[in-house]
């Protein structure tokens, strides 16, 4: 807050900023029906901030009479050149009265205007204009807070799918009695996009770990059987029967050891999240969810799904990224 050291050689009056002011700016107040003006002492103010401002003396009009009282200086006296909320009197009847005018200009700055009017008859005004880039940075924050407040309406309102814990909702085995569903055939044929589809349902990344781009990991494995099944194609051809197969090898065998790892490492989290005993072995290790991934990895990516959601309430959609249709809840993720 500044700070007037100048000694009171003069009246001296305490002056309340109506709004944020550069330094050097100059506006009138108006005080024992004097009206004269004001400037804003180095560093600025904030609005509401006080500083000392020196009442000039009057113009003399003839020296004093012998008898009368010479001008003395009077003590700090506060002056309020703001739009505040003054009290009223014992009476009811307000003190004063406020108006306050905000005009757009072109340039996308604002002017205010500020005018009170005292119960005596007194008039102060006040004026100052924000900058363009003020307004625009006020503007940008309430933007910024509406889309904060929307997004936390969301996130209350999201509603959860109610996974069974304790025990899985089916049978190892149950997929071999499926052979009806597209579920099935979708293990068995495109093995690759359930298993990104399961990925994506338990927003997890193409490894199965946490991701900001978990609803990619579908597209990601997509392409994967893409790569693969024009592999096989290549090495099919009879116009290239001479080509060397080393590379398909090679390609296959990176696509088994990361959807193995990937679905291994998923199946154990999983259990982990829902409390469900391992069929083997320790519950603290993925000794026997590698083993039923790489026996059967169809059995273990539709029981999974099928754990999730129940479906006869939500049925298997084979061209979504997740499986289910919009109207299914999403479920939370395992990390």
């Amino acid at each position: 807050m500044y700070k007037d050291e100048t000694p009171p050689t003069e009246t001296t009056v305490v002056v309340v900023a109506p709004s944020n002011l550069h330094e050097g700016y100059t506006f009138d107040v108006t005080h024992n029906g004097r009206t004269f003006s004001v400037t804003v002492p180095e560093g600025g103010v904030v609005a509401g901030q006080t500083f000392n401002a020196i009442v000039p003396p009057p113009e003399p009009s003839a020296p004093p009479l012998d008898g009368e009282d010479a001008y003395i200086p009077a003590e700090i006296t506060p002056v309020i050149a703001e739009a505040i909320a003054i009290p009223a009197d014992d009476g009811g009847v307000p003190v004063s009265t406020t108006t306050k005018t905000v005009v757009n200009n072109p340039d996308g700055s604002q002017s205010i205007t500020e005018e009170t009017v005292y119960h005596d008859g007194r008039v102060t005004k006040s004026s100052t204009t924000r900058p363009a880039s003020l307004v625009a940075s006020t503007l940008t924050a309430s933007t910024s807070n509406t889309i904060d407040h929307h997004q936390q309406q969301q996130q209350q309102q999201r509603v959860f799918a109610d996974v069974p814990t304790g025990k899985w909702r089916h049978g190892f085995w149950g997929w071999c009695c499926m052979c009806c569903s597209p579920m099935f055939w979708m293990s068995l044929c495109c093995t690759y996009i359930t298993l990104g589809q399961l990925l994506q349902r338990l927003k997890l990344s193409l490894f199965a770990g946490k991701s900001k781009f978990y609803k990619d990991t579908c597209s990601f494995w997509v392409i994967l059987l893409c790569m693969l099944l024009f592999f096989t194609i290549l090495m099919a051809s009879t116009t290239l029967s001479t080509t060397p197969k080393f590379p398909f090898y090679i390609v296959v065998l990176l696509l088994t050891v990361l959807s193995t790892a990937s679905l291994t490492r998923a199946r154990y989290d999983f259990r982990q999240r829902y409390q469900i005993p391992a069929r083997c072995c320790s519950n603290d290790s993925c000794f026997s969810d590698c083993c039923l991934v790489y026996w059967c990895m169809p059995c273990t990516i539709v029981q999974m799904l099928r754990h999730t959601h129940d479906g006869k309430k939500y049925r298997y959609k084979c061209c979504s990224q997740t499986g289910l249709g919009e109207e299914a809840p999403e479920i939370e993720g395992l990390v």
